[in-house]
């Protein structure tokens, strides 16, 4: 989420809202800054969301897909 190269963790809502645990190492021991409501609610079922870097920037974008199969999203500036 933050293009560290670290793998986060995201829990995605019923409805689209995403709190994030992002990884800052820990020395080896492991360590999550957490960010609750990294991403508010939109009332987008989270089975639909998705998550992909379309920017090329390094961080993970948070997309979903409509019914009739197009793709929105919302590019990640890097903030909470």
């Amino acid at each position: 989420m933050n293009a560290d190269r670290k793998a986060d963790y995201l829990i995605v809502g019923p409805t689209g809202a995403v709190n994030a645990y992002l990884n800052n190492g820990g020395g080896g021991k492991g360590s999550f800054i957490k960010r609750l409501r990294y991403f508010p609610e939109r009332g987008i079922p989270h089975e639909k969301v998705a998550f992909a870097d379309i920017t090329g920037d390094g961080r993970a974008d948070y997309l979903w897909i409509e019914r009739d199969g197009s793709v929105r999203g919302w590019l990640n500036r890097g903030g909470n």
